[in-house]
Parts: structure tokens; C-alpha cells; sequence
């Protein structure tokens, strides 16, 4: 009866327009949680709460679900199963996808140029266009950054070089996304966002482009364009931007799973709460910068002191790791999506992953387009 009544009130607020707006009322929440026995603990109230703050779904079908689950969870006296095997599979598939895009792309530029450098009968190799396509790319990497003109932004954009064209869109596509969020379409902020509950595999992919905040935002893009070109002058990348674009798009991704799977220890991520923001991603880029200027100084905003890339990185590992295990009072800190990019991001660098990851799938990207007559 209690159900029935709340749908009712649901589907009145929708007709009314107002569930777009104002999402589940807090009182019906409460009336959910004190119904049935055992009572749920006072962690997971508080997290319901806040997650039917946050945009929920503006169908009255899919209100029904999200009531329905919670419901029976209380009833239950236990929370709502996470899904491991789906997500990770789909995670892996998706990143081996992306990095076999990125390589054929620039398998193909490469080719391109390499091509216009020989006589027509010329017979390319692999090594070869390695060997050319590097050697462009560093110098690129090395030149001055062209003045910016209104009159001629073709221009403009050409002359930037692969690792910053891929920062400028990446902050074009986070801007855009958060503008839209904030004016046009208040409702996108669930759809981008990544609910462990919910059990949709594709938000680990959007969630790392939308944003909570202007503060969030702007924070990541701070970090980004601060750390972002150091790494990409690494020996791991050589100022390729195919390769960034398939770390930084792999890293959000498992930086996603990662926060999704922490959401298990319900100790500092609920699997209520919605995450979003590029936040996992910014922190495998801050990972890659410390294993590869270990001795390099860093520093926190506003604060006039400097440490060693080194220590600064361990700090950082064990606040969050502190905050996935033990977790923070108050805090909506996505700890487990950030100590997943520190290790995807340091990790990768570790074990060489050009050498290792990234030069045998442009070898197979090669070989297959090769085989198809594509180059």
C-alpha cells in the first residue's frame, strides 16, 4: 500500500511537471526507509538521500525501479548487489577498442606522410613509418605554439601538435558537457554520471566528461594543462597524441571501475552515490608525471611550498587509499576512481607501455589495414 500510494505521488509530481525538478521528495525517502524492518543503518539512509538529491531519472518507470530496489534493499536489510564480471569486460573491451582506434589512425597518418616523402613505387615497412612518424611528431612537440587568430582558425589548430590539440578538446568537450548540464539540460547530469547500483556499463565511458561543479571543473583542466604537456614529452608517449588520447580515454575508464568496485567496501564510496567528472583520468596523467619526473618539484594550489614529484605521489596514494578503505566523514570525494588512475596512470609508465602496449597494436593495427589493402 505504501508503494502504491508513493507511485501515485510520483507520477502526480511528473504530470505536474515537477519531477524534473525536484526528484523524489525527502519525506517519501524517509517514509521508504522507516516502513519496513530491519530498519537500515544510518549510512545508508544518508546515502539514499543524497542520491535522489542528485537528478534522478525524469520517467515514471524509471522512478519506479530505483523505488522498488531501494525498498526491497531495506526490507532485505542489505544493499543492492555491484556487478563485477559485466563491467570489468565490458571496461577491457572498451579500452582494446580505443587503443586499436588510436593506433589505426595514426597508422594511417603515418603512412600518409611517409608516402609523400618516397618515390611512388617505394615499398613501405612498418619500421619505417615508426622511425618517420616519431621523428615528426618530437620536432612538432619542440616548435613554439602559433599565436592564436580569430581570422584563420584552420590555421590555428594545425599548427598545434598532437598532444595539444588533444588537450583542447578535451577541455572543449568538458565545458561543453558541464554548459549543457548547468543551462540547457539539468537531467544530462544523470545520464553522464556513473551509478554503481544502476549497474549501466556504458556511464564508466560518460562520466569521465561530466562535472559536478565549476570548481570541479575547472580544477581538472588546471591539472590537465599543467601535467598534461610534461607527459607527453615522456619517452612513454614521444608527443604522440593517439597515444594520450588512448591512455587518458583507457585511464577513465578503469579509474571508473575502479571507484564502481570500491563502492563494495561501502566504507568511502556508497553504491548510491552518482559519480562524474574527469577526475581518474587527470590522476593517471599525475601518475605518469611522477614516475617519470620522480625528482621533479610539485606543489598544491595557493600554497608557496614545493615537494618532490616522489614524495608528493605517495602522499597522495596513501590519502587515497586511507579514504577507500577507511573513508571520510562528510566527504563525496571519489577516492576510489582517483587511487585508480594514481595506479593505472604510474603503472603504465612502469611497465613501458609504448614498448609494451602501444607499438605492438600499431604493429597489428599495420598489419591488418596492410592485409586489407587500407594503406
Amino acid at each position: 500500500m505504501l508503494r502504491q500510494q508513493l507511485l501515485r505521488r510520483t507520477a502526480a509530481q511528473a504530470k505536474k511537471g515537477l519531477s524534473q525538478q525536484k526528484g523524489i521528495h525527502a519525506s517519501s525517502i524517509k517514509r521508504i526507509l522507516s516502513a519496513p524492518k530491519p530498519r537500515a543503518s544510518p549510512n545508508q539512509e544518508r546515502n539514499v538521500n543524497e542520491t535522489l538529491k542528485f537528478n534522478p531519472p525524469d520517467s515514471v518507470g524509471a522512478r519506479e525501479a530505483i523505488i522498488k530496489r531501494l525498498e526491497d534493499a531495506v526490507a532485505r536489510g542489505q544493499l543492492p548487489p555491484v556487478r563485477v564480471l559485466r563491467p570489468s569486460v565490458f571496461c577491457l573491451i572498451a579500452a582494446g577498442l580505443i587503443y586499436l582506434g588510436c593506433a589505426a589512425y595514426e597508422v594511417h597518418q603515418d603512412v600518409k606522410a611517409t608516402k609523400a616523402k618516397l618515390p611512388v613505387a617505394a615499398r613501405i615497412t612498418f619500421d619505417m613509418i615508426e622511425a618517420n612518424g616519431r621523428n615528426t611528431r618530437i620536432q612538432e612537440a619542440f616548435h613554439p605554439m602559433p599565436p592564436f587568430d580569430l581570422s584563420r582558425p584552420g590555421a590555428t589548430w594545425n599548427g598545434l601538435s598532437g598532444p595539444n590539440q588533444v588537450f583542447a578538446t578535451i577541455a572543449g568537450l568538458n565545458m561543453g558537457l558541464y554548459a549543457l548540464q548547468a543551462t540547457a539540460t539539468p537531467s544530462l547530469s544523470y545520464y553522464l554520471s556513473h551509478i554503481p547500483i544502476t549497474n549501466r556499463n556504458y556511464t564508466h565511458f560518460t562520466s569521465m566528461f561530466g562535472h559536478a561543479g565549476l570548481a570541479h571543473l575547472g580544477l581538472n583542466l588546471f591539472a590537465l594543462f599543467n601535467f598534461g604537456p610534461a607527459v607527453a614529452k615522456t619517452r612513454t608517449f614521444e608527443a604522440s597524441g593517439s597515444h594520450l588520447t588512448a591512455f587518458y580515454l583507457s585511464a577513465g575508464l578503469f579509474s571508473s571501475l575502479a571507484d564502481h568496485f570500491s563502492s563494495i567496501l561501502g566504507a568511502g564510496r556508497s553504491r548510491f552515490i552518482p559519480a562524474m567528472g574527469a577526475s581518474g583520468a587527470i590522476m593517471a596523467v599525475l601518475g605518469a608525471f611522477a614516475m617519470s619526473y620522480p625528482n621533479a618539484g610539485v606543489g598544491i594550489i595557493f600554497i608557496p611550498i614545493s615537494i618532490p614529484a616522489q614524495y608528493g605521489f605517495a602522499a597522495l596514494l596513501a590519502y587515497e587509499t586511507y579514504g577507500v578503505v577507511r573513508g571520510f566523514s562528510g566527504s563525496r570525494i571519489a577516492h576510489g576512481a582517483h587511487l585508480g588512475g594514481l595506479l593505472v596512470g604510474s603503472a603504465y609508465v612502469y611497465i613501458n607501455g609504448k614498448k609494451n602496449i602501444w607499438t605492438p597494436t600499431r604493429r597489428f593495427a599495420y598489419n591488418q589495414m596492410a592485409r586489407l589493402n587500407m594503406i
